[in-house]
């Protein structure tokens, strides 16, 4: 559930722009004020739509943990990358975009 869009900081662990594929988004002003219950606007929310987020978060979860070190799958093609690898790969991707940003100027 998220209440506040601005507070997903790490896009590279969680797609942003496919948020609603598996969250559930809530207006925290309403939440706050009385004029949304959550468990009023969750019970609404309909089972098929229920299961297409969890499938949702099952393909993102890889990216949120970490591997076992004595793992004998190490074949990133394989098993995809974990939080630490999906982490260095955003940063990396972060500092280039902020680099050529920068030589641009």
């Amino acid at each position: 559930m998220v209440f506040d869009v601005e507070t997903l900081k790490y896009p590279w662990y969680i797609p942003a722009g496919h948020l609603r594929s598996y969250a559930v988004v809530l207006d925290a002003k309403a939440v706050a004020s009385g004029r949304l219950d959550v468990m009023a606007a969750l019970e609404r929310i309909p089972a098929a739509e229920i299961a297409d987020k969890r499938a949702a978060i099952l393909a993102i979860l890889p990216r949120l943990q970490y591997s076992i070190g004595d793992s004998s799958d190490h074949d990133l093609e394989t098993r995809g990358p974990d939080a630490v690898e999906t982490a260095l790969s955003g940063m990396l991707r972060h500092s280039r975009q902020a680099a050529a940003a920068a030589s641009k100027h």
